[in-house]
């Protein structure tokens, strides 16, 4: 289950990341150059990002995204998650409703 949940985090971070990075060159093409604030507000030291790194932490990215979507795909049908899930369904429903829904499906 934790890793279940470690996985879901890290495809959230690298969405989280490719929006930001989708976000910037929106900007970028809006008012021709981004810069970024680095450090405190008396240092006041601006950096120009150019758009190749942009687009290639971008580009990276997304293709954390796929791979940890592949990655939870592979954690959630190699743990015991879907059998505990279904035993606990197969507790909490009652015997008389189970027999009604196989009849049904029938």
């Amino acid at each position: 289950m934790l890793l279940l949940a470690v996985t879901t985090m890290a495809c959230v971070a690298f969405f989280l990341a490719a929006l930001v990075m989708h976000r910037l060159e929106t900007i970028r093409h809006l008012s021709g150059s981004v810069h970024v604030r680095l450090g405190t507000e008396r240092a006041l030291a601006l950096a120009h990002v150019p758009q190749s790194i942009t687009v290639s932490l971008e580009a990276v990215a997304v293709s954390g995204v796929i791979f940890s979507l592949l990655l939870w795909a592979l954690v959630a049908m190699t743990t015991p998650v879907p059998g505990i899930l279904s035993a606990m369904v197969r507790d909490h429903v009652s015997p008389e409703l189970r027999e009604r829904l196989w009849k049904h499906a029938a």
